[in-house]
């Protein structure tokens, strides 16, 4: 009967400890539950404020897009245009949504600091020309005719192309190699349109 007793504590010792672990491991996870549900409130909070957030950087860079130096012009506002109707799709993760928007940031953000050289054609009053454009970050956009001989810039404040006279056609033609990496990058001597008033 001692035996039998001292077992029956020992049993009885083992289970009360055993439930005061469960009990330990009951009020951990209830306290990691509640911190959970916080979490996921937090989250419909703040999608609630990103999507609108979203949506306004969206219609922020189609303005900018669209008031900025025309280059690239209908490639870039396809691209803002393609990201405002993938913000639009419910099935869209947010995660993917935003590296969307901050990838289309990044691009124009890019532009600012890069310097660009391209052949297109261009439509000067009658005529179209085809031609050498250069683009200097957001600063300066040239173009230079395929013989060297004509070169103007885009008049940002009168939304056209304006003619250069000829000193500028040989400078040109150097910051065009310099954008192609055919020369090792130099001083250029460029006209700059310096900015008006309300600018």
């Amino acid at each position: 009967m001692l035996e039998e007793y001292r077992r029956v504590q020992n049993s009885a010792e083992y289970q009360e400890a055993y439930t005061r672990e469960l009990q330990q491991l009951n009020a951990s996870q209830e306290v990691r539950i509640e911190s959970l549900k916080r979490q996921v409130e937090e989250a419909g909070i703040t999608q609630q404020r990103i999507v609108p957030l979203m949506r306004s950087m969206a219609d922020s860079l189609e303005k900018f897009v669209v008031l900025d130096l025309p280059f690239h012009h209908q490639e870039r506002i396809n691209a803002v245009l393609q990201l405002k109707q993938r913000l639009r799709q419910p099935d869209l993760p947010l995660s993917v949504k935003f590296r969307l928007l901050l990838e289309i940031w990044q691009l124009e953000q890019d532009y600012g600091v890069t310097i660009e050289t391209w052949r297109g054609p261009l439509e000067l009053s009658d005529d179209t020309l085809s031609v050498e454009f250069l683009r200097i970050g957001r600063v300066a956009l040239y173009y230079q005719s395929r013989d060297g001989l004509n070169s103007g810039y885009w008049e940002k404040s009168e939304k056209r192309w304006l003619a250069l006279s000829a000193e500028y056609n040989q400078p040109i033609t150097r910051a065009v190699r310099v954008a192609r990496d055919q020369v090792t990058p130099e001083l250029l001597s460029l006209p700059m349109v310096p900015p008006r008033a309300g600018q």
